[in-house]
């Protein structure tokens, strides 16, 4: 899982650190998490920003015809 996040002026080393903790404890230990601090989240055509982009092809997965990676 990648979490891209825009920081705000004071964000620190203790706020990314809290936000893994908390991630991952939701996430559960074998979930990798990646957090990536980006200048902005892209808008979609209609101007909303995406809050998840999945990209995993699940029909695939659950199908057994892919191993999740």
């Amino acid at each position: 899982v990648e979490l891209c996040y825009v920081p705000r002026e004071g964000f620190c080393d203790a706020h990314e650190r809290r936000i893994r903790s908390e991630i991952q404890e939701k996430l559960g230990p074998g979930t990798r998490l990646s957090l990536r601090a980006v200048r902005e989240i892209p808008t979609t055509r209609s101007g909303k920003r995406q809050t998840v982009v999945q990209e995993l092809p699940v029909d695939e997965v659950l199908a057994g015809v892919r191993p999740v990676s």
